[in-house]
This record gives structure tokens, C-alpha cells and sequence, in this order.
């Protein structure tokens, strides 16, 4: 037996013993052991809220060290690992974290005490969550096929807008609070006036689920994604401005990742192939994206060109059409709200320099 493989077999054995040797409460509650696939930076950007796939745990983070400051739990034991955070929210003024599939249900923390402060146990299967920019509304997609507004107060539904065929799996409102957006299984993206709660436009072309959706800080753009692509829309017009997707076109190899320009000159990003998105959305880890708050860049999580189904981080410079790899496993990203950081998260959790990709070394490793 070589050195290499000796040493390989040793580490393994290590690290079973150090596993078995922990309690269930202590891997449940271990960051060091995590996996997450849903992440929120806070308005003051001082904490990463990170969401494991499992134990019904959300871990809130200090965004210089990296360390956990608060482990967030909801009522139920997880005893199957099947329940988790399928997205969250910080409220405006930080002192609250919403979170949509905790206990399946939607539940609001108090983030310094911990406590519950809403527990929505009524609406069950929620698909995402998110705050309106006053604080005093959640929009909830539900799996149910609606979108349920609450009074953050007292939790009580205010609205219910329907329209979607089959389960919504986003929601957000817009940074001005007076749309919001939803994106659901019929693979279309709905406008709606909060005060009015109607319908004012429909966004059709994807050919996948709406996983996802993220509105531009000026409110002129959303970017949403699905399995197989993401889309850049001009609110304005109705129309996508850009498709990063994986139909057939002139290829370019960019760092496993195929850059696809189709003869209109709209800019493709995609994985090899649909089997390897359809692997991967098999596994129930969203795409995501987040703009940066100068509305200069783009942030993707993305399928990689591998076996594996590993994700990795793509930055895109909307002014320069430029795409800049960052070769992580991560599933989900946010940039933080002063713009000096992209933090994402997956198997494990990590921050950015959002112009040059580079990671930003946490305090305590300095």
C-alpha cells in the first residue's frame, strides 16, 4: 500500500471515529458538519444567515469571523432530516429572520433572543418568504398555488393572490414595495400591485420551474432562475434582456462552464448538458442570483461541467458582459447590503470580494 493511499485511509478512519464519537445533538447543531442551501445577509451587513438542509437549523453568522453567534431552531424535532430553511429573510431593521420551511411551516425569530415570534403553523409548505421594505407585510409563496400576504404583527393573512397553475416556489417584493414578484411551477413569473393585490403582468419563456427571483435595486430589472437557465428581464417591456441557458449555440469553454452566444448576441452561460442540470435539480438545491446594490453585477450559483454536480459561483458584469468564475461548492449567494461582500453558502460558508472573485479571509484566520 502506498504513503498516499495509507494516509488517505487514516484520515477516513479519523474522521468516522470523530463522527461517531459526537452525540446526534452535537452533529444536528454542528456548523462543521453543515450543508445549507439558503442564505440572507442582514441590512447592516454585520450577519449571514445560513439554512441547513437538514435538522431544522438556521445558524446566524458573523460576517467578519465567520463564527456562529446564534443557532435558530424551530418546534419540531427533526428526527427524519427532512425539514429546512427552503429560503430566508431578514426584516428591514434586522431584529427579525423569517424563514420559509421551518417546521414546514413560516417562522419568525427574534434574532438576538432566539425566540419565535411567529410561528405560522397554518400555512403549510411554504416555497419562499420575504419582507416588504417597511417590515410590516411577509409575502409567502405557497406550494398550495398561493401567495399569501401577513401582517408581521399579529400573523394574520391579508391577502391571497392567485393566479399561478400548480405550486409557487418564489416570492419578493420589490425594492420600493410596490410589486411583487412570483415564479412558480407553470414556469411563469407574475407581477402584482401590493396595494391593488392584482395581477399587472405575466413573464413567459422559461422552460423549467421558477426557482428563484431577484429584483435589481432600482426596480427595473429581475433576474429569476430555473433548472435549465436564468433570465435577465427589463420590467418595463415584459421582455428578457439576457438568457444564461444551455440551448444549442456557438460554444467557448470558460472554466468548465460552456459560454453560448446565439446569433442575436444575447449572452448563454450552462453546465454540459440537460442531464446534468436534471441531476442536479433531482437534489432539490435551487439556482440562485442576487444583484450587487450598484446594480453593476449579477451573482449566480450555476452547475458545473462535472459528474460531480458540483455548483460554483459565477460573478457577471452586466456593464461588460463579462463572467467571472469562482470555483467553489456553493448553492446559494447574497451580496451584502453596503456592497462589500458576496457571501455564499453550501457545503460550508465563505465571503467574497465581489470585483475580483477573490475570498476575503474571515478575522479569526488572519
Amino acid at each position: 500500500m502506498t504513503s498516499a493511499r495509507l494516509k488517505t485511509k487514516c484520515i477516513l478512519a479519523i474522521l468516522v471515529i470523530s463522527i461517531c464519537s459526537c452525540s446526534a445533538k452535537e452533529i444536528k447543531e454542528s456548523p462543521s458538519l453543515a450543508i445549507f442551501h439558503s442564505i440572507a445577509v442582514s441590512p447592516d451587513s454585520k450577519y449571514i444567515a445560513a439554512g441547513r438542509n437538514i435538522f431544522n437549523i438556521v445558524f446566524i453568522y458573523d460576517a467578519r469571523t465567520l463564527e456562529v453567534v446564534k443557532t435558530l431552531k424551530g418546534l419540531q424535532e427533526d428526527v427524519w432530516g427532512n425539514l429546512s430553511a427552503r429560503s430566508l429573510a431578514f426584516s428591514p431593521d434586522g431584529r427579525f429572520l423569517a424563514a420559509a420551511g421551518i417546521d414546514r411551516a413560516a417562522v419568525v425569530w427574534d434574532v438576538t433572543s432566539g425566540e419565535i415570534v411567529l410561528h405560522l403553523s397554518e400555512l403549510k409548505e411554504i416555497g419562499a418568504i420575504d419582507y416588504s421594505p417597511d417590515g410590516a407585510t411577509l409575502v409567502v409563496a405557497g406550494l398550495d398555488g398561493a401567495i399569501r400576504c401577513v401582517n408581521t404583527a399579529n400573523g394574520q393573512v391579508t391577502a391571497v393572490l392567485r393566479g399561478h397553475v400548480g405550486k409557487v416556489l418564489s416570492a419578493a417584493f420589490s425594492c420600493d414595495g410596490k410589486m411583487i414578484a412570483s415564479g412558480g411551477d407553470d414556469r411563469s413569473l407574475r407581477l402584482w400591485e401590493t396595494v391593488s393585490k392584482q395581477q399587472v403582468a405575466l413573464f413567459e419563456g422559461h422552460t423549467a420551474p421558477v426557482l428563484r427571483i431577484a429584483f435589481s435595486p432600482d426596480g427595473r430589472r429581475m433576474a429569476s432562475t430555473s433548472t435549465y437557465e436564468v433570465k435577465l428581464w427589463q420590467i418595463e417591456t415584459g421582455k428578457s434582456e439576457k438568457e444564461l441557458t444551455d440551448v444549442e449555440s456557438i460554444r467557448a469553454e470558460l472554466v468548465g462552464v460552456n459560454l453560448l452566444f446565439n446569433l442575436a448576441g444575447a449572452l448563454s452561460l450552462a453546465a454540459s448538458g440537460v442531464g446534468m442540470f436534471g441531476i442536479v435539480s433531482g437534489l432539490k438545491i435551487p439556482l440562485s442570483a442576487s444583484f450587487s446594490p450598484d446594480e453593476r453585477l449579477l451573482a449566480l450559483t450555476v452547475p458545473k461541467k462535472s459528474l460531480s454536480g458540483d455548483y460554483q459561483i459565477l460573478l457577471y458584469d452586466l456593464k461588460n458582459d463579462k463572467v467571472t468564475p469562482i470555483n467553489k461548492v456553493y448553492f446559494a449567494v447574497a451580496f451584502s447590503p453596503n456592497g462589500k461582500f458576496l457571501a455564499a453558502v453550501g457545503s460550508g460558508i465563505g465571503i467574497f470580494d465581489p470585483l475580483t472573485g477573490e475570498e476575503i479571509i474571515p478575522e479569526k484566520a488572519k
